[in-house]
């Protein structure tokens, strides 16, 4: 059902000029409502015989679909003045009116790809299957099967919709332009979260899937083309972490006193850090307690040489030589990876 209809309206010559903000009665098949003129271009009337397009705002919600036809009475006295044919039953309000007059010519005598094509672009984000049904007056299986020939790609977000190619190509460009500024101001970050994207999600997952340039990496998002860089002192510093953790082997120093050794401020320090983490440079065990690769994977071998084998943390921290502070989270870190399993107060090597 609609209250607003976009349509071609004939006035009768015996009919006076058809004003701006005009009460008429609107007969429909056997429905009859109160509605009121709006010009969709300037405010003249209407003149006597004329036949133009306007738009018709309905008191009560009736279902009407393009082609059908109307009848329109005067108020006082109740005479017939006039009818036409309905052209848009469900106009954007995004649209300015002389945007939507400019498209009536077209939507009156256009084929269905046409008319869908249209209706689509009037917003980036494209129109849901069902919407573009309704207003089309078919079934949602035309609406697909011309979907290709009106230049629209389907997409899902809560539910089936179709978008222009042209707006996931936008999407593109707007996107590439996020992750070009995002990584010339922050060249040690991965990339762009994905909630920070300048479009929804589903037109965000369009336009990566539409072009191999825009990268996504679990929540984040890059330029296929980006590397983090890495100036010369944090390079420096970035080699000299690695080493602070690679030299302590398994009883390894706290993150704030390796952060305070870099040489760097804490922040960029801690980005540093990070980074070393995404490269796989060193593990985090715990929240606060972070190894070199190196040293796990030596954990790793010495366990393997005792698969089937079961301990208890004394005996852990005698293989180690870790106190009880490195071997707890130590032994929760190789649970978790399913090298060991708890079994009570011991754990059988896997």
């Amino acid at each position: 059902p609609t209250r607003a209809i976009d349509c071609r309206f004939d006035l009768l010559p015996s009919a006076p000029p058809l004003k701006h903000r005009a009460p008429i009665h609107f007969h429909a098949g056997t429905a009859e409502v109160e509605a009121e003129v709006r010009m969709l271009r300037g405010s003249a009337p209407l003149q006597p015989g004329a036949s133009g397009y306007l738009r018709l705002l309905l008191r009560d919600p009736l279902l009407l679909l393009p082609g059908d036809r109307f009848i329109a009475r005067m108020f006082s006295p109740v005479v017939t003045i006039g009818g036409g044919q309905v052209i848009d039953n469900a106009p954007s309000p995004h649209l300015r009116k002389p945007a939507a007059l400019d498209r009536l010519p077209v939507l009156e005598s256009a084929s269905l790809p046409a008319r869908l094509a249209a209706w689509a672009s009037e917003e980036e984000t494209g129109a849901a299957v069902s919407a573009l049904a309704a207003r089309a007056g078919v079934r949602p299986a035309e609406v697909l099967q011309a979907a290709p020939q009106a230049g629209l790609v389907q997409l899902r977000d809560a539910e089936p919709r179709l978008v222009p190619r042209q707006a996931i190509a936008a999407v593109v460009s707007r996107l590439t332009f996020a992750l070009e500024e995002f990584h010339k101001q922050n060249p040690l970050l991965p990339g762009l979260p994905r909630a920070a994207a300048p479009a929804p999600p589903f037109l965000v997952e369009a336009a990566l899937a539409s072009t191999p340039a825009l990268i996504a990496e679990g929540e984040t998002l890059r330029l296929q083309s980006f590397r983090p860089r890495l100036q010369a002192e944090e390079d420096a510093a970035a080699a000299r972490m690695e080493s602070l953790f690679r030299d302590a082997g398994l009883a390894v120093p706290s993150v704030p006193e390796v952060l305070a050794q870099s040489g760097l401020d804490a922040a960029r320090a801690r980005t540093l850090l990070q980074l070393l983490l995404r490269n796989g440079a060193l593990v985090k065990v715990a929240p606060e307690l972070i190894y070199h690769r190196d040293a796990v994977e030596s954990l790793k071998r010495a366990l393997s040489a005792r698969r089937g084998q079961r301990f208890a943390v004394p005996e852990f921290k005698e293989w180690t030589g870790v106190s009880r502070k490195y071997a707890i989270p130590l032994l929760e870190f190789l649970d978790r990876e399913r090298l060991t399993r708890r079994e009570g107060d011991k754990r059988l090597v896997l």
